[in-house]
């Protein structure tokens, strides 16, 4: 999977995961009398879409619509049970794609707690499998995918930034769009 769609994908679990956390670490709190509990967040938002945007030449907005439902084991090993729908809309249609799967997060922190290395394990029908009417799938990413993205504590910017990403495992159809592909989907939503 490209480094682009990890980065997005990352953002969308880091972000429903924020409301969450803390800090980093907290995932590993001692355990209350709820905490094999299961958390649903829901997720409903709506932005301009900024690589489709850029594709087609026209503006098309995401709508990103379902629940994440995140829970963690005793062992710390957080669990999220993804379950979206991102609906792409231009000028003259859209389009859906359907992200259904289960992820596995799993955090390091160092000792001083400057630095995050932050284990994702995808499984399922992974986001950006798009469907267009007429034409089928031009673009399938499916399988079982393990990312590990590191950030470090940045003391200007009073946050943790991203210093490294790393693809450690990708198995499964990972198409790539093509310029037909872009093309195929901006005709739709034009």
């Amino acid at each position: 999977m490209s480094r682009t769609r990890w980065l997005l994908l990352a953002m969308v679990f880091l972000a429903g995961l924020t409301p969450l956390m803390a800090a980093p670490g907290s995932v590993r709190a001692a355990p209350g009398p709820n905490s094999n509990k299961p958390t649903v967040i829901y997720i409903d938002d709506t932005f301009l879409a900024p690589n489709l945007t850029s594709q087609c030449g026209f503006d098309v907005w995401a709508h990103f619509v379902g629940t994440i439902t995140t829970s963690v084991r005793r062992d710390g090993l957080l669990i999220d049970r993804v379950n979206l729908r991102r609906i792409f809309t231009g000028p003259g249609g859209s389009l859906t794609v359907v992200d259904v799967g289960v992820n596995k997060i799993t955090e390091t922190i160092s000792a001083d707690g400057t630095t995050v290395v932050i284990t994702v394990t995808a499984a399922g029908s992974l986001p950006y499998h798009q469907v267009v009417p007429g034409h089928g799938s031009v673009v399938n990413n499916s399988g079982r995918e393990i990312v590990q993205i590191t950030l470090e504590w940045d003391e200007a910017a009073g946050e943790y930034v991203e210093v490294d990403f790393q693809v450690l495992s990708d198995s499964g159809p990972n198409d790539e769009l093509s310029a037909a592909d872009y093309a195929l989907i901006c005709e739709q939503l034009g």
